[in-house]
């Protein structure tokens, strides 16, 4: 064992410094003890208060106020693991990436430098300057900003419309979500669902494609059809391909063939959680497909 002082240590395309350390040379092993930086080029820069790497399996293990930089996204945490060969990082107790005004929070987390995607698993929430996603399961790209879902998710706008699916894809940047399978959007007393689902959040345009249903629950209409368009700005909704309108009155109810495909519908945001758990909800019969490191990590806890 050697006792090192503000030492530096190399290691590939990666150096370790630290106001203190214990190698040992025989082992390939280091110690290192407060302020410590892993510095990988001019892109990722790990800080930390305490340090193990194994410079056989180039993994390191950091402790204690833990941040990781890469480019524009930060990432915090206080038990990091992180691979400097394949420059992967993973925390299990909880931890937080900031990324241009995006912040995303979760009990597990796995960063992949080289592509910049973060996978996101458990209670995760994401809190953008529009809206705030909640989910158990998603990925998220760093340089892009698009987060891609792959189980329950609720998204909600800062003027209370909702956006739920189980597959898809939603760019913080345009604010545009494109929905695979169980999908549903809702604005005060209306609501969109189909297989396949579409919404431009700034420009209000929502598109819905197979087994779509428009309904309002204050005028009590429902259309359904094959394809639905709504246009938020004024409460507009058309329906076509095998269309038809279902109009309740007091006492009784009618089924009749419209001329015009016009529609409004309503559905409360408090009441999605309930039919999407009642089964509610319009399955698909097609999903997104996944990317490879998804696929690589989807039985890690």
């Amino acid at each position: 064992m050697i006792k090192v002082h503000n030492g530096v240590f190399k290691q590939d395309y990666s150096t370790l410094t630290s106001d203190s350390a214990y190698f040992y040379p025989d082992l390939n092993l280091v110690d290192a003890f407060s302020h410590v930086v892993i510095n990988q080029g001019d892109t990722v820069h790990i800080y930390s208060d305490l340090l193990h790497y194994d410079g056989n399996t180039k993994l390191a293990t950091l402790t204690n106020h833990v941040i990781m930089v890469d480019k524009d996204a930060t990432l915090t945490t206080d038990n990091f693991t992180y691979n400097t060969a394949t420059r992967i990082g993973t925390y299990i107790e909880g931890g937080k990436l900031v990324n241009k005004g995006n912040t995303l929070v979760s009990k597990n987390g796995y960063y992949f430098s080289f592509t910049r995607d973060a996978y996101f698993r458990y209670d995760v929430v994401c809190t953008t300057p529009d809206a705030v996603i909640k989910t158990d399961t998603m990925r998220y790209n760093s340089g892009t900003r698009i987060t891609y879902f792959y189980g329950p998710t609720i998204i909600t706008g800062k003027d209370k419309d909702v956006l739920y699916t189980e597959n898809g894809t939603y760019n913080t940047v345009t604010e545009q979500a494109a929905f695979g399978k169980r999908n549903l959007y809702i604005n005060k007393t209306k609501s969109l669902r189909g297989d396949s689902l579409f919404y431009d959040r700034l420009k209000g345009y929502g598109r819905a494609v197979k087994h779509v249903t428009f309904n309002d629950t204050q005028d009590r209409m429902t259309l359904k059809g094959e394809l639905g368009v709504y246009h938020k700005s004024n409460e507009e909704a058309w329906v076509t391909d095998n269309a038809y309108m279902i109009f309740v009155t007091e006492d009784s109810s009618a089924v009749k063939k419209p001329t015009t495909d016009s529609v409004a519908k309503k559905l409360r945001a408090d009441s999605l959680l309930k039919n999407a758990k009642a089964g509610a909800i319009d399955s698909l019969t097609k999903k997104l497909p996944l990317p490879m490191p998804y696929r690589q990590i989807k039985n890690l806890p």
